[in-house]
C-alpha cells in the first residue's frame, strides 16, 4: 500500500493541476444595464400589468443586487421545502425570537430610509416624497456568514441605476399589491397568466439572458 502512495499522489496532483475550469460567469455590461432600464420603463408604461410585471420587478431587483451584493436567496426564492412557499429561518432558540420562522429573503422590515442628515423617514413619508430618501439601510438577516443580521448603508446616486430608487420601487410594488401574502418576501411579480409569482433562479437567468442577447445581438460578441 505504501508503494502506491506516491503514484496515487501524482495522479491526484495531475488531476487537480490540469482539470479544465468551468466557464466563469461574466459581469453585467453597461449596455445591458441601459437596455434593462429602457425595457423596464417601457413595460411599466405599456405592459399589461405595469409596474407589477416581470421586467420592472426584475430590473429593480437587479439594481438592488448589483449594489448590495445580494444573492438570490436574499431577494428571491431559491431552495424551499416541499409544501412551503418560500424558505424561512429556523424556529430555533439560536435565532432571535422576532425572526424565527420568518422568510429568509428580504421583507419590508429589512429596509430603512433616511434623509441627507441621517434622520429616519417612515415609509408613508418616503412613499409620498421619494426624493427625500437619500440613504438606504438594509438588514441582511441571512448572509451565510457570521455577519447575519448585519446592517449596511447605501447612498442615493444619480439615475435609475440606484439602490435607493430600486428599494423604493420594490416597496411601492409590494404595498400596492393587495394580493400579497402576510410576511411575504419582496421579490415577486405578476406573470403573464395573472398569477403572483415569487422570483426564482429561472426568472433571473432568463431575464439576464434576454437582456444580454438584446444588448449584444452579434453572436460573435464575447458575452
Amino acid at each position: 500500500a505504501k508503494a502506491l502512495q506516491p503514484y496515487l499522489a501524482s495522479i491526484l496532483s495531475d488531476r487537480r493541476n490540469w482539470k479544465q475550469p468551468k466557464e466563469k460567469k461574466q459581469p453585467i455590461s453597461s449596455e445591458m444595464l441601459d437596455l434593462m432600464e429602457d425595457w423596464a420603463d417601457s413595460a411599466t408604461r405599456k405592459g399589461k400589468y405595469g409596474k407589477f410585471g416581470r421586467v420592472p420587478a426584475l430590473w429593480d431587483l437587479t439594481c438592488l443586487a448589483c449594489y448590495t451584493g445580494s444573492r438570490l436567496g436574499e431577494y428571491g426564492v431559491s431552495r424551499r421545502e416541499k409544501g412551503s412557499l418560500f424558505p424561512t429561518l429556523p424556529d430555533s432558540h439560536d435565532v432571535p425570537s422576532a425572526w424565527r420562522g420568518r422568510p429568509i429573503a428580504f421583507i419590508p422590515e429589512d429596509f430603512e430610509f433616511y434623509n441627507r442628515k441621517m434622520v429616519f423617514i417612515d415609509w408613508s413619508k418616503a412613499w409620498k416624497h421619494p426624493k427625500k430618501a437619500k440613504i438606504l439601510v438594509v438588514r441582511f438577516r441571512y448572509d451565510k456568514s457570521p455577519n447575519n443580521f448585519e446592517k449596511r448603508t447605501f447612498k442615493r446616486v444619480k439615475g435609475q441605476f440606484c439602490p435607493v430608487r430600486a428599494a423604493w420601487s420594490i416597496l411601492d410594488r409590494y404595498y400596492s399589491n393587495t394580493n400579497r401574502l402576510p410576511d411575504e418576501p419582496i421579490g415577486f411579480f405578476t406573470a403573464d397568466n395573472g398569477r403572483r409569482t415569487n422570483v426564482g433562479s429561472a426568472h433571473v437567468k432568463k431575464f439576464l439572458t434576454e437582456a444580454c442577447e438584446k444588448a449584444h445581438p452579434n453572436p460573435k460578441h464575447y458575452l
